[in-house]
């Protein structure tokens, strides 16, 4: 079993620009008082996009709906056969035996090299584990904790049950699902519709015509986002100077978002079988298929992004 992840060969050293961005300021407060406020406060001090156990009830959820009106009819019967068209082009494309060994032997993978990584502040691995937005937003965490001489340790253990709980089918230009970059610059360059689970996106210069893009996703640029979930103990400790000021443990169910490249339509994506493979960044082999990124962790990305852009679509 081999999961690829093409390196993305993107390098990051923030350290530097990030150290005046935050400044953390001592409360005339006794010592004793001020010791329990780092004890609580600590975690939310760093902004570092990670849900600690104790908070696990603040994970975003998933934004399966966009259109979320059931009393209307036809939103209500248009995100049932979004949901329907967007799992058809899936499963014509990627084999269930395949999705079900990623499941079982990759996910519990995944997670412990992704953590790895962020403890190690090894940047240029969660360049190759992730999407290029979803690194440079831990890479800029990761910097600016350092510049401020915060320390981030996670643990996971007895990671199980990984599972798979819906996908994405993102038909259109890879650009429009960028979130790198900003929602309003990319509702100037694009129209999109987001029928259920099926998300389409079409240059302004296409045309507007709902119809026309919905024929046009079958021709457009076309990739997958599968949303997978894992069970595990994660501890959590967080430390100022070589000094912990806040620390948690706990089990919980940890969102993971996996995403395949764009490729320029239905007929060059290609069928995806238990004998493709995947592989890991360091494996030695040059073939690369198909491949896997991670493009979100607890939904943090993916929620922010879709709640800006639906945003801008309502009235003022």
């Amino acid at each position: 079993m081999r999961v690829l992840i093409k390196p993305a060969g993107w390098q990051l050293s923030l350290a530097s620009r990030c150290a005046n961005q935050l400044v953390v300021r001592a409360s005339p407060i006794s010592p004793i008082m001020r010791h329990y406020v780092q004890k609580q406060r600590g975690r939310e001090r760093i902004k570092f996009p990670w849900i600690w156990p104790s908070d696990k009830q603040q994970t975003p959820a998933r934004i399966r709906k966009v259109y979320k009106d059931e009393d209307n009819p036809l939103i209500f019967l248009s995100n049932k056969a979004g949901n329907i068209n967007a799992n058809m082009l899936f499963n014509l494309k990627v084999e269930d035996d395949y999705m079900k060994d990623i499941t079982k032997t990759a996910i519990p993978v995944i997670l412990e090299k992704t953590i790895e990584a962020i403890n190690k502040r090894d940047y240029d691995t969660l360049g190759q584990l992730m999407t290029p937005d979803l690194s440079k937003l831990y890479g800029y965490a990761l910097a600016n904790m350092e510049a401020l001489k915060y320390r981030l340790e996670i643990e996971a253990t007895n990671i199980c049950d990984a599972e798979i709980e819906g996908l994405r089918a993102l038909s259109g230009p890879p650009m429009a699902f960028n979130a790198s970059i900003p929602a309003q610059k990319r509702l100037e360059l694009f129209n999109y519709l987001f029928v259920g689970s099926l998300h389409l996106a079409l240059p302004k210069s296409a045309g507007t015509s709902v119809v026309r893009t919905l024929i046009n996703s079958y021709n457009s640029w076309l990739g997958f986002e599968v949303w997978f979930k894992v069970k595990a103990n994660i501890k959590i400790s967080l430390s100022l100077n070589g000094k912990v000021i806040d620390e948690d443990q706990g089990e919980m169910e940890v969102p993971l978002s996996l995403v395949t490249p764009h490729y320029p339509s239905l007929r060059s994506f290609p069928n995806v079988t238990m004998d493709d493979g995947v592989q890991f960044p360091g494996d030695d082999n040059d073939a690369e298929p198909f491949q896997w990124r991670i493009s979100d962790i607890f939904s943090i990305k993916t929620h922010n992004d879709l709640s800006s852009m639906v945003s801008s679509f309502k009235p003022k």
